[in-house]
C-alpha cells in the first residue's frame, strides 16, 4: 500500500505511471494524494489527466476516489477560461467509470456484496456480487433493458 503523502502513481498503474503521477500532482493535500479505486480505472483516469492538462494546466484537485462504486473527482481551483472543459472532462470520467469495471477495466455494471457498492463485470466478478437495479433508473421498465444490455456488453452467458 502506498503511502498517503506521496504523489508517485499505484506500483501496478504500468502504463499509466506518468499520466497518474500528473493527475496525482494536482491535488493539493499532500494527504490526499492517493488513489482510492480499483486499477481497472486507471485508463479512465490517465485520460482525464490528458484532457486535463489541455484544458487547464494548472487545475487543482482536492481528491480523487470511489464512493458506493462511483468515481468521484473533487475539483479545487481551474482558470476562467478551463473550468467548463475541466468540469466536461471530469463528468465523462465518472460516467466511464461508471460503466468499467474497477478491477479489470473491461464492460461493468453495479453491484453490490453486503453493502458495498462496486462496478464490476459480472462474469468476473467475486463471489457475493449480485446487480443492483436503481429504482431512479426504473421509468417505464427501462431499466429491465438498461441491465440486459449491460449483461450482454459483459459478455453474460
Amino acid at each position: 500500500m502506498k503511502e498517503k503523502n506521496k504523489r508517485s502513481a499505484p506500483v501496478d498503474s504500468g502504463i499509466f505511471s506518468t499520466q497518474l503521477d500528473s493527475l496525482l500532482a494536482r491535488i493539493i493535500d499532500a494527504g490526499d494524494r492517493y488513489l482510492a479505486c480499483g486499477r481497472g480505472w486507471y485508463k479512465v483516469l490517465a485520460e482525464l489527466e490528458e484532457r486535463i492538462s489541455i484544458a487547464d494546466p494548472n487545475c487543482k484537485l482536492y481528491r480523487i476516489g470511489e464512493l458506493d462504486g462511483r468515481l468521484l473527482i473533487e475539483v479545487a481551483d481551474v482558470s476562467l477560461i478551463g473550468s467548463q472543459a475541466v468540469r466536461a472532462a471530469v463528468t465523462a470520467a465518472e460516467r466511464r467509470a461508471g460503466r468499467t469495471c474497477e478491477f479489470s477495466g473491461e464492460h461493468g455494471i453495479l453491484m453490490q456484496r453486503n453493502g458495498m457498492f462496486r462496478v464490476l463485470n459480472p462474469a468476473t466478478a467475486p463471489e457475493g456480487y449480485q446487480v443492483v437495479i436503481k429504482k431512479e433508473l426504473c421509468v417505464e421498465g427501462k431499466h429491465l433493458l438498461a441491465i440486459i444490455e449491460n449483461l450482454v456488453q459483459c459478455k453474460i452467458k
